[in-house]
This record gives structure tokens, sequence and C-alpha cells, in this order.
């Protein structure tokens, strides 16, 4: 390669002075020579070649065997770009946006990113993106997608996940689910591949759930495991749950504990191992019964927004049995049990607000059970159409009632019937 570029070079060709250059300046067949590199990248500038152009553009820019100077670095970049190369196009782009060493100039910022994206400069096409996702004025979420989606042929991983969110919310693109999880599983299988505990712990979830990938127990224990051993809670969580209930594995019911308290008392402590030892605790399930540590685990899960334990604790509160009766706790915690989406929670605020005299609120049970309602909650169907009929904490409206009590009907019927 050394001998064709030399010849092609003292014939004037100004690509073969760049590609000698380059040889020169990594080594390839020849003693690297950053000083050498630099006179022939210059050269084939002079000549106007644009990958010389833009080589000699980083001599300047990073003072290589030259004095740094950001206006002849700019300089050769603009010519670079003015002659369709990309990465100088997403360069000059950089220039105008910042404005340190260039008057800085958004129109020409776009212009120049824009190039250079058409051109299949990548990180050009995720400002691209991102510009139609956030700009206010121009915002174009159908834009960015396609963006994203070109990013995605080419593999970028950021790209894969991106499109996997965009077909889940439904942004830039119609809501599909399928695509969302196959995309997903892409993105997370090249991560879990490089040893990625948290795609380790996707992939696991892909194979345990059958998402994007045949169900297969035994695999979904592999990546579990591995990921666990990265010190991923969640996936120490699942993989007691396999111990427990012998999916891909004989079931262990010392093991499950053991994994368990691990994802309960590892860094962050998972919410849902917390719940899990509060049970192992306040039922007694193979270990001694002990209502103060059920508590404690249940406290904590609660912090941490597990709405399940919220609602326990805010039964504890309420009961005093195993710790002193607090009323203000009990409707702290089972306001936000309720808030987080526990129907038991839901119902019992709803109860307190109709029933409590000196915290009376008719307006605020109804939306609470409206919201159990809408949860094909039976009860709440009936009290609501009860409420539209007496005019409840909303206006009295017999179209309405008779439309809920109708639903409470059909629900029952078919709550009640029985297969033959």
């Amino acid at each position: 390669a050394i001998e064709w570029y030399s010849k092609s070079s003292e014939g004037g060709n100004i690509k073969a002075m760049c590609g000698l250059g380059c040889c020169y300046e990594y080594g390839y067949g020849v003693i690297k020579d950053m000083k050498k590199a630099f006179k022939l990248y210059l050269k084939s500038a002079e000549g106007g070649y644009r990958r010389a152009l833009y080589e000699l553009g980083n001599r300047y820019h990073y003072g290589n065997c030259t004095s740094k100077d950001e206006d002849k670095a700019f300089e050769c970049y603009l010519k670079a770009a003015e002659k369709g190369h990309n990465s100088s196009q997403y360069l000059v782009a950089n220039y105008y946006y910042d404005g340190k060493d260039i008057p800085k100039n958004e129109e020409k910022g776009f212009y120049w990113t824009r190039k250079a994206a058409i051109n299949g400069n990548a990180d050009a096409q995720f400002k691209m993106a991102e510009y139609y996702i956030n700009n206010s004025i121009s915002k174009n979420e159908s834009k960015a997608f396609k963006w994203y989606m070109k990013l995605a042929k080419e593999n970028k991983l950021k790209a894969i996940y991106l499109v996997a969110k965009c077909y889940r919310d439904g942004i830039g693109t119609d809501k599909n689910l399928k695509e969302a999880t196959t995309n997903n599983y892409k993105f997370h299988i090249k991560y879990a591949e490089k040893g990625d505990s948290i795609s380790q712990y996707h992939i696991g979830n892909c194979y345990f759930y059958n998402i994007n990938a045949r169900r297969d127990y035994n695999k979904a224990i592999e990546w579990y495991l591995k990921s666990s051993e990265g010190g991923n809670i969640k996936a120490m969580y699942r993989l007691a749950y396999c111990y427990a209930c012998g999916y891909g594995v004989k079931k262990d019911e010392k093991k499950a504990f053991e994994l368990y308290l691990k994802s309960a008392e590892g860094a962050g402590g998972y919410k849902h191992a917390l719940w899990v030892m509060g049970n192992y605790y306040y039922y007694g399930l193979g270990i001694l019964k002990d209502e103060n540590k059920a508590f404690e685990f249940y406290l904590k899960a609660a912090k941490k927004g597990h709405n399940i334990s919220q609602y326990l604790i805010a039964n504890c509160y309420y009961d005093g049995k195993y710790i002193p009766e607090n009323k203000e706790k009990w409707f702290y915690w089972n306001r936000k049990a309720a808030i987080n989406g526990n129907a038991d929670a839901q119902f019992k605020l709803a109860e307190y607000y109709t029933t409590n005299s000196s915290n009376k609120n008719e307006s605020k049970a109804f939306k609470w059970y409206m919201q159990l309602a809408n949860k094909k909650k039976l009860k709440a169907i009936y009290i609501v159409a009860k409420c539209y009929r007496d005019g409840i904490g909303t206006d009295k409206n017999l179209k309405e009632a008779t439309t809920w009590i109708k639903k409470y009907e059909l629900s029952k019927s078919y709550g009640n019937h029985k297969s033959p």
C-alpha cells in the first residue's frame, strides 16, 4: 500500500497523499512520523481533498505538530464541510451553536447539523432527533422518530432503546407494544452480552415472561444469576422467586429466603424483596414469627413506594396491635397507598371522607369511588351509581346513575357466571 500511495502521490494524486499521511500518522507499513503525516495532509488539503482538510482541521484544533489555532481549524472544517464531509459539517454546526471561536448563529448551526445528518453522521442525526423532540417552536415527534429509526437500523444502541420507547408510548408513531418489546430486546441483549447487569436482568425477564424470546426458565435463571453476581437486587429478587416456586430450578425455600434477604439488604434495598421479607416474619414462613421485624421491613418497603406495604403500615398504626395507635400516621400512609394505586387503601380513604365527622368531604370520596369504579371494582360501581342517583359528592344525574347501575348488573352477572 505504501509503495502505491507513494507513486500515486508523486503523480499529484491528493487522495493518495492523504492516505499516505494516514499511514505515517498510525505507523501502517512505515515508522510512525507525525511531522511527515502533517506535511502530507497539508499538501493534500491544499489540493482541496475534503478528508485531508478535516485531518488538517484536527491538527490545528488539537495543536498536533503545529500551533493550536481555532481560526485555521474552523477554516479547514468549513472547506471540508462545503465539499460534503459529514464529520466536518457536524463540527462546523457545533462551532455555530457554541459561539466560542466564531459568532454564535443557531440558524447556521441547524443548517450544518441537518446537512451532516442527511449525509449520514450519527451524532448529527441524534441532534436532529433531539431538536424535534425538545424544541418548543419546531417540535415534530414524527420527524424525531424517523431519525431514531434511521439510527436504530444502523444498530445504534441508544436509538434502538429510544425507538422501543417511542413505540411503547406512541411518540411520533402509533403505539405498538410488539415493536416496543422487539426493540427493547435488541437493545438489552447487546449490553447483556457485554456484562451489563441491568440488561442481563431485562433479558432474564424476556425469557421468563415470553417477551421476544421463547419462554425458557433455564435461560431466565442463567441471566438472573449473571445479573445477581453483578449486584443487581432486582435480579436477586427474581432468582429468589424462581427458587421459591421451582421455575427452572429445584424448589428450595431456604435458598429463596437467602436471596430475598440479599435483595432486601442490598444496595438500595429492593422494595418488593423488603415486602416479601416482611411477610416471612409476619406469617412465620419457615422462621420464627416476629411482628416487630415484619413492621421494620414493611416500613422500609413503604418508604420506597411499595403500596401494599404502605397499606399494611397504615393498618398497623390504625389497629395499634404491634405499635402505638396513631390515626395521623394511619391517614398519612393510607393516603400514600391510595395515591400509589392500592385499591383497599382507596376504599378506606373514600369511606373516611364519607363517614368522618370532622373531615367529611363527599366530593373527595366520590372521586376515589370513581377511580375504583373505572378499575371495574364492583362495590365502587354500585356506590358511584348511588352517588349520581342521590347527588352525593356530585350533581344528581339520573342518566349517569342508570348507566352505572347497568354496569353494576352486567359486572355482577359476569362475575357470577359459572362455566358448565
